[in-house]
């Protein structure tokens, strides 16, 4: 280890640290936090059988255990802090032995500071874990390449294959551009015996996630948007962008470059593993239904980090050059952040349980919400509050109506009118929360 890991590591613990410590957590951590609060591994399961889920059942699992040994904001969010750590060090570890040094620290420094990353190694969701554990598989697959009679090589894809397609469904897209080009090279050296063992291991090995699959492919879920240009733009650019336009230009250069020179080179693997993925979630969205959501796609920024690399590596700068480089880019990354510390939570629903935890007593204990939110409120609000779902009819007053980020039920006109005036009201960054003092 030298240097450049060290530095690398500080970056990304120093970035990644702040603000995930008294921020509230957002709507899809609020499921990552009713996971971890579910009184069992089945009852945690049960919650991924909606029309509104399209998680695979491992990372659950894995945060309801992780849950039993504390519940707060920072500790559900600290395993994508770490995986984050480990995917930056592992980058550049394993590409700097076939490149300048600086250049794959620049392209380290591109994944410390890429928005749609940074976002999600602050986020308690699985989206770190699972681009961690695709880039793994991509990166064993790339040793069976160089050593394809060596059964290890096969074994370690082969689980860490597995454990990306527990950790979200959107592994198997990559994980079919790395199965499609192992059969290329096993076939070519004569080693077809140990993919098909690999195929085998990873049929049986999700055989008790296939019903879960089943299920959502059938039911859910319903909130992607269809379809659009926008859409299509919008993820693309999520795979390029850092908070500064300037940064983002100067990277989307290096990568055309990189792009360019592994289509000379005939480099198909990385490119097939970095936007293969993209045209089929296009595809399977123009014949099927909407899946083109950046998050889903996250593995495909450290394959633009890898095209970057290849692009700054063949530009042959002189060491001083790459090395002011490297700080200017740095200092530029670091100062762009403020804006993104700034920004408000997109939905308060820690402000929101804080107002009724204070105001219980000049309300009621009764509080009705959203059907999905009935077992996320309870990580913030106070045990004593009973949640009902506003599904519910004839539900006498007085009682709160709260909610955050969801769409309101047609019924909600009545909640804001003159009848209902109270002084026990509550709005904050998408979310509110209201005393209403009369049936409806």
């Amino acid at each position: 280890m030298n240097i450049f890991i060290y530095t690398l590591i500080f970056i990304v613990l120093g970035t990644r640290l702040v603000g995930i410590f008294d921020s509230s957590l957002d709507l899809d951590e609020m499921a990552t936090a009713a996971w971890a609060m579910s009184s069992s591994v089945a009852s945690t399961l049960k919650l991924l059988f909606n029309e509104w889920e399209g998680n695979s059942a491992g990372y659950p699992v894995f945060i309801h255990y992780w849950g039993q040994l504390n519940l707060t904001e920072w500790w559900l969010r600290i395993p994508s802090v770490l995986a984050s750590m480990v995917l930056v060090g592992l980058f550049y570890f394993r590409h700097s032995r076939a490149n300048h040094q600086l250049a794959v620290f620049i392209g380290s420094l591109f994944l410390v500071f890429n928005s749609l990353l940074f976002h999600y190694s602050q986020n308690a969701r699985v989206f770190i874990l699972y681009a961690l554990f695709c880039y793994l598989s991509f990166l064993r697959a790339e040793k069976i390449k160089e050593e394809p009679s060596q059964r290890r090589h096969f074994l370690w894809l082969a689980i860490s294959l597995a454990i990306s397609f527990y950790l979200f469904h959107f592994s198997i897209l990559y994980g079919i551009m790395i199965l499609s080009f192992v059969f290329k090279h096993t076939y070519t050296h004569k080693q077809l015996k140990h993919f098909c063992y690999l195929i085998i291991f990873l049929a049986i090995s999700y055989l008790p996630q296939a019903a879960l699959l089943a299920h959502q492919i059938s039911n859910g879920p319903r909130w992607i948007e269809p379809l659009s240009v926008s859409q299509v733009y919008d993820a693309l650019m999520s795979l390029i962008h850092v908070q500064s336009l300037e940064l983002t230009l100067f990277f989307m250069i290096c990568a055309s470059l990189g792009l360019w020179i592994c289509i000379q080179k005939k480099n198909w693997d990385l490119l097939m593993w970095t936007f293969l993925p993209l045209v089929a979630v296009i595809v399977l969205s123009l014949i099927w239904r909407p899946l083109l959501v950046p998050r889903y796609l996250l593995p495909s920024v450290i394959g633009v980090a890898l095209l970057i690399t290849i692009g700054i590596n063949s530009m042959k700068w002189s060491t001083p050059v790459m090395g002011l480089l490297a700080c200017g880019i740095l200092v530029m990354g670091l100062y762009r952040l403020n804006a993104y510390y700034l920004k408000a939570p997109s939905t308060d629903f820690k402000g929101v349980a804080k107002y009724l935890n204070l105001n219980r007593d000049l309300c009621s204990n009764h509080v009705i919400t959203h059907p999905q939110l009935l077992v996320r409120w309870p990580f913030y609000l106070d045990q004593k509050f009973e949640l009902r779902s506003w599904d519910e009819k004839q539900i006498q007053g007085p009682y709160w109506v709260i909610n955050g980020a969801y769409p309101l039920p047609q019924e909600s006109e009545a909640w804001f009118s003159k009848s209902q005036e109270s002084t026990l009201v509550f709005f904050t960054h998408n979310a509110f929360a209201k005393c209403i003092t009369a049936a409806l």
